[in-house]
């Protein structure tokens, strides 16, 4: 079926329309309907429509990874909006080829294969125009235009489409009526849809981000070896820092937690709460307090637009931070649960200032099981009624005397890990040296809580400001002091030269290639966004390289356009018996209606007795001759044989006998005895022919 001239190109205007690419649209309808100018055609073979195919196999997988890394699960809205692009290389090889179809071996790889192996035959070709016809509907749906504008012009297209493949048995007229009321019924379907996606797709996404990816949980953290040494053996870089007016803050905090066991630090019932910004939407007071603060600017990636904020201790404000939602609980962790994947914020604190809970009893306990160990090393050190300044200051030079820095543990035998990292091994890694610190400061009874986030220790002259990677990933304590919690790290500060020199040597090249990305997230998600001005000039790329590697292909003119043409008749079976009967009914003024089948015809024919041995015929002769012209098996010779004799036997026993209606055979004149045994009620409740009847006897 072919499709109607401009419908294409209306199509792919619509889905721009619907999708604020009017651009993208306009240069699809060009190309699609480009065709009916151009005067030639492109002799292409099955490996030129594979590596187009393949093409745009490539596209379609960049763009699911685009949308995917860079809006989450809503990235699927994204990525059904700009399926027409992906899917229109092999739209236009078709139309610009010798070729009027896509054989299914260029869309799927499984059949290419199997045909190659010998293992399928020739599975058919498919025409890609009304199939890239509904993909454009289908991704206009996702656009962001007026929904009601969208179902009318859907409307029009369908029935622009439907107009000329509608059957010549009917008026327009019905055609159009019927139209109007499935058209009508489907608006109403729509509304319900639309009400109905509303209500579930947040509901939906929620659960899928839920599931799919594992944020940092504020409420909960783990010292596990091994882990720790994977995480911070990696070189990536998650945050940029820039202080303009004074040295960059030491250490950037995601959150703290109160409460130790068996190897776990939680939060507690630090629940959150939703913060209040201004009118724009991009600052946040986390804590009413006067200045003069410090300023860091901070870049920062969020995975699937969902993480925690690393901020300097005492942050007071956030500026510049256009998120959609900000929660902040009462030991200070700040989480965005609805943003870009690339933020950047200016975050003002005084790190004399904190915005933290108060001390209470939870900030003094002690696990039971370390509290025999903390307490014989309180009396040790002799921390008992001192001051927490001198408290602070003996802790921080007993670990810096006393212990060393590494990432690798041996396994203690009959300790738990802890316990042989103060008494056996005095070697760790941050989370032990922030665990004892804590546990020790309230064995002293002075408050503490646990805490993780970064260090900024490094500079890079490439960007000029300074870089946190995934190897900076940091624990230390805090303590409080005049009712002011402060950080205190006790690790020894050696261990950021350590992590530098068992860096890989592909640093530089991976930092550049960072910088490049964030250098283009920046670009994408600043004001007025890629997607809608530059993506269309993405692909321009791509349809100059298919147009160089067909400079060369040999091209030939194109046939004048003209009808349709026909499709050969179907030719097995053109000689069956059964036409004979057909043909014997003819002759008797018995014509099958335009449109009956043959089962439908005869049926009727038997059951007004017009016809003897209708039994035989449907049963018998019609299944087979069936069989003979649509089967792919056919009938063998023998068969056929066989068929014709029961044809003959029928046209012996029947054909000698006209088959005229009921009113004829009442009269006696025509037809079996048997048959007018049948019909006693009707030739005597039909006057007519009962008047007959008796005028016949005279």
């Amino acid at each position: 079926m072919r499709v109607p001239p401009l419908l294409l190109g209306a199509t792919t205007l619509f889905w721009g329309w619907q999708c604020g690419a009017w651009l993208a649209g306009g240069l699809l309808a060009v190309v699609v309907e480009g065709v009916r100018i151009v005067p030639w055609r492109w002799e292409l073979d099955d490996r030129d429509f594979n590596r187009i195919a393949d093409l745009s196999a490539v596209l379609f997988l960049g763009l699911i990874y685009y949308q995917y890394d860079t809006y989450a699960v809503h990235g699927i809205f994204g990525t059904l909006r700009w399926l027409p692009l992906v899917l229109l290389p092999l739209l236009a090889a078709q139309l610009y080829s010798t070729r009027e179809a896509i054989r299914y071996s260029t869309l799927f790889i499984s059949i290419r294969r199997a045909e190659a192996r010998g293992r399928m035959a020739d599975a058919g070709a498919i025409d890609l125009r009304y199939p890239f016809l509904a993909l454009c509907l289908l991704s206009a749906s996702a656009g962001t235009a007026d929904r009601s504008r969208f179902y009318a012009g859907l409307c029009l297209l369908v029935v622009w489409a439907l107009w000329g493949a509608r059957s010549r048995r009917y008026s327009p007229v019905l055609w159009g009526a019927v139209m109007v009321l499935s058209l009508a019924g489907g608006m109403g379907i729509q509304s319900g849809i639309l009400k109905t996606r509303a209500a579930l797709e947040p509901i939906v996404l929620e659960w899928l981000q839920e599931r799919l990816w594992q944020m940092r949980d504020p409420y909960r953290t783990q010292t596990v070896i091994g882990e720790i040494g994977d995480f911070k053996s990696s070189d990536r870089i998650l945050m940029r820092v820039d202080s303009p007016r004074s040295p960059p803050p030491a250490l950037l905090r995601e959150a703290s937690y109160r409460t130790y066991s068996t190897g776990v630090w939680l939060a507690g019932s630090a629940q959150f709460s939703t913060l209040n910004s201004d009118i724009e939407g991009t600052t946040w007071a986390l804590q009413k307090g006067v200045g003069p603060f410090h300023v860091a600017n901070i870049s920062q990636r969020l995975r699937r637009g969902k993480g925690l904020l690393a901020l300097p201790g005492g942050t007071h404000r956030l500026a510049e931070l256009p998120v959609e939602e900000l929660k902040q609980n009462t030991l200070g962790a700040v989480t965005v649960t609805n943003g870009p994947d690339l933020i950047e914020y200016v975050a003002h604190y005084r790190p004399d200032k904190t915005v933290d809970r108060a001390a209470d009893e939870t900030d003094l306990q002690l696990p039971g099981r370390q509290r025999a160990l903390f307490t014989e090393l309180v009396d040790e050190l002799g921390l008992r009624g001192l001051e927490a300044e001198v408290v602070i200051a003996r802790i921080s030079a007993y670990f810096k005397q006393h212990f060393s820095y590494t990432l690798v543990q041996r396994k203690s035998q009959g300790l738990r890990p802890l316990a042989y990292f103060l008494q056996e091994s005095r070697r760790g890694h941050c989370e032990y040296f922030a665990t004892a610190t804590v546990l020790l400061l309230r064995a002293a009874g002075i408050p503490a809580r646990y805490a993780t986030g970064y260090s900024v220790q490094e500079y890079s002259n490439l960007e000029e400001r300074f870089v946190v990677r995934r190897r900076h990933a940091h624990s230390w304590a805090l303590v409080e002091v005049n009712g002011q919690w402060r950080d205190l790290d006790t690790t020894p500060a050696v261990w950021a030269p350590l992590e530098a020199e068992a860096a890989s040597s592909w640093e530089p090249l991976y930092d550049f290639l960072a910088w490049l990305r964030y250098r283009f997230t920046r670009w994408r998600v600043s004001e007025g966004g890629l997607e809608t001005r530059w993506l269309p000039w993405l692909a321009l790329p791509l349809f100059l390289f298919l147009l160089w590697r067909l400079r060369s292909t040999r091209r030939q003119k194109r046939a004048e356009e003209g009808p349709l043409p026909q499709r050969p008749a179907q030719t097995v079976g053109v000689s069956s018996d059964y036409y004979q009967i057909e043909a014997y009914l003819r002759a008797n003024d018995l014509v099958r209606p335009s449109g009956e089948t043959p089962q439908n015809w005869l049926r009727q024919l038997g059951e007004s007795h017009r016809l003897e041995g209708m039994d035989e015929v449907l049963l018998d002769i019609l299944p087979t001759h069936y069989r003979w012209r649509f089967d792919p098996q056919g009938l063998d010779a023998r068969a056929r044989q066989k068929f014709s004799r029961r044809v003959q036997a029928w046209m012996t026993q029947y054909a000698t006998k006209r088959p005229y209606d009921a009113k004829h055979i009442c009269t006696g004149k025509y037809g079996s005895r048997a048959m007018q045994e049948q019909l006693p009620s009707k030739c005597e409740s039909d006057p007519g022919i009962h008047g007959t009847k008796e005028r016949n006897g005279r």
